[in-house]
C-alpha cells in the first residue's frame, strides 16, 4: 500500500471519528432537551440512532483493518451489529496493544461528558 493510499485511509478515518463523535453530541443534547421538555421519543428514533452509530463505527472497523493490514475473525456483519462494545475493544487491543487502553478510556470519557452535557441541558430545559 502507497503512503497515498494510507493518508486517504487516515483522513478518511479522522473524518469518520469526527462524526461518530459529531452525531453522540449532537443526540445527546437532543435527548437532554427531551427529557428536560417531558416529550418521548418513538421507538423508531432509537432504531435509527443505534443504526448511524453501528454504520459509522463499522466503516472505521473496515478502513482501520485496511491500514493495519489486519484480518477479521468473522464476517463482521451481524456479529458487530450486536456485539460491536466487545469486538471493538478486543480489536484495539489485538492491533495498539496498551495504547488501546487509553483510547478506550478516551471514548468512553467522551461518551460520558456527552451525556452528562444532555442531561445537564435538560435538566435546565
Amino acid at each position: 500500500m502507497s503512503l497515498n493510499t494510507n493518508q486517504t485511509i487516515d483522513r478518511y478515518q479522522s473524518l469518520i471519528i469526527w462524526c461518530l463523535i459529531g452525531w453522540h453530541l449532537v443526540s445527546q443534547v437532543i435527548a437532554g432537551i427531551k427529557y428536560g421538555l417531558n416529550i418521548n421519543s418513538s421507538y423508531l428514533l432509537y432504531i435509527i440512532n443505534y443504526l448511524i452509530y453501528f454504520g459509522l463505527i463499522n466503516l472505521w472497523l473496515e478502513n482501520d483493518c485496511k491500514k493495519t493490514h489486519t484480518q477479521l475473525f468473522f464476517d463482521m456483519g451481524l456479529y458487530l451489529l450486536f456485539l460491536w462494545p466487545v469486538i471493538i475493544p478486543l480489536y484495539l487491543i489485538k492491533t495498539r496493544r496498551r495504547k488501546a487502553i487509553l483510547i478506550i478510556i478516551g471514548f468512553t470519557c467522551l461518551f460520558i461528558v456527552t451525556s452528562l452535557l444532555g442531561w445537564v441541558i435538560g435538566f435546565l430545559v
